[in-house]
């Protein structure tokens, strides 16, 4: 059995990660999700025992963006102990940090802090070419919103057309990662269109995750929007 481990930044990313597995395995996966509080480990809502997969992942919530990669690099050699191949981040690149800096989308800070990612692994990890490191720019919400058509399955009223004309939100032509600092703002004005909230609570992204299919994600990494999901992608499914 093959191991990954994959450590995001929160609730939301967990869910993402977990249900895009289930999609792409078909829940043939070994799946056990953790969440760090306190530095202790908790069972995660939910696991996916399945002792004759191929693929083992563990999905670590570490509960703060800025946290995710210096808990990778804490648990770097316990997962290479384990059996682990592969050790996967993923965190938002848009945060109170990134704030403090500007609410604009600027390209200058989003290289800089890939960079700056980049060299501390260099520098700090014994084995970097197991490390992949991934910035959802600027939310991972932005992958959702570029997804063509997707919102229309929360509710068939959210066509393209239809949010344009309400929110003067083209989605049909933008890249939400170019466009949008805050893409999940932008979930939130869209449902309220159709008198529903979306405010990062569970039940918000496991609907949305739960309605997006394996289809939906290739498609996404066919596309020429949010250039961010693509080696993200690649890297959760070993493809590069």
């Amino acid at each position: 059995m093959r191991r990954i481990a994959v450590f995001v930044e929160g609730q939301t990313e967990l869910i993402i990660v977990r249900e895009l597995l289930f999609k792409k395995f078909h829940y043939n996966v070994d799946l056990i999700c953790q969440e760090l509080w306190r530095d202790e480990y908790r069972h995660a809502e939910y696991d996916n025992p399945c002792p004759d997969a191929t693929f083992h992942y563990l999905i670590v919530n570490v509960g703060n963006d800025n946290r995710v990669l210096s808990v990778i690099m804490r648990n770097e050699k316990t997962m290479i102990e384990k059996g682990y191949e592969r050790i996967i981040g993923l965190r938002d690149m848009y945060s109170q940090e990134y704030k403090e800096l500007t609410t604009e989308i600027n390209t200058h800070i989003i290289e800089a802090k890939r960079q700056a990612a980049l060299d501390y692994i260099k520098s700090n990890s014994k084995n970097p070419p197991l490390i992949f490191f991934n910035f959802a720019i600027m939310e991972t919400e932005a992958w959702f919103l570029a997804i063509n058509h997707l919102l229309e399955r929360i509710n068939p009223i959210l066509t393209y057309e239809f949010i344009c004309k309400n929110t003067g939100h083209d989605l049909e032509l933008v890249d939400p990662e170019k466009t949008f600092p805050c893409p999940a703002d932008i979930l939130a004005e869209i449902y309220k269109l159709i008198g529903a909230n979306y405010d990062k609570h569970r039940g918000d992204i496991e609907k949305l995750a739960k309605v997006t299919d394996i289809e939906h994600y290739d498609s996404l990494y066919d596309s020429n929007k949010c250039a961010s999901f693509k080696p993200f992608y690649e890297s959760l499914l070993l493809a590069s």
